[in-house]
């Protein structure tokens, strides 16, 4: 079991726990992910492409991003796509290691 303490969190994991995503065990999340503010050097993702990229690295899909965070489903991919040109990443994946490797995401 992994376990990773959040800080600062804005209701998303609470969303996340009641959308099923992150199971519960003894009150503690299995596993949570942390998106800091933008780092020097990162490629000025706006906030809401923060929230979208924190949760591709929980390994969400279009549609559970869509609910978790309110919007419309292609206003998500509208979000990935964005993501991937700023990261220069052909995957999603891809984007979730480059923003770890710089420094914009906490795993």
């Amino acid at each position: 079991m992994l376990t990773v303490r959040v800080h600062g969190d804005d209701g998303r994991v609470v969303r996340a726990i009641r959308s099923g995503r992150i199971r519960v065990v003894d009150g503690e999340a299995d596993l949570v992910v942390h998106v800091q503010q933008a780092a020097q050097g990162d490629p000025n993702l706006t906030s809401r492409e923060l929230d979208v990229l924190s949760e591709l690295a929980c390994g969400a899909t279009n549609g559970q991003i869509a609910e978790t965070l309110f919007i419309a489903e292609n206003t998500v991919k509208n979000h990935v796509r964005s993501i991937l040109l700023k990261l220069s990443a052909r995957s999603r994946t891809e984007a979730v290691v480059a923003a770890h490797q710089r420094g914009i995401l906490q795993l």
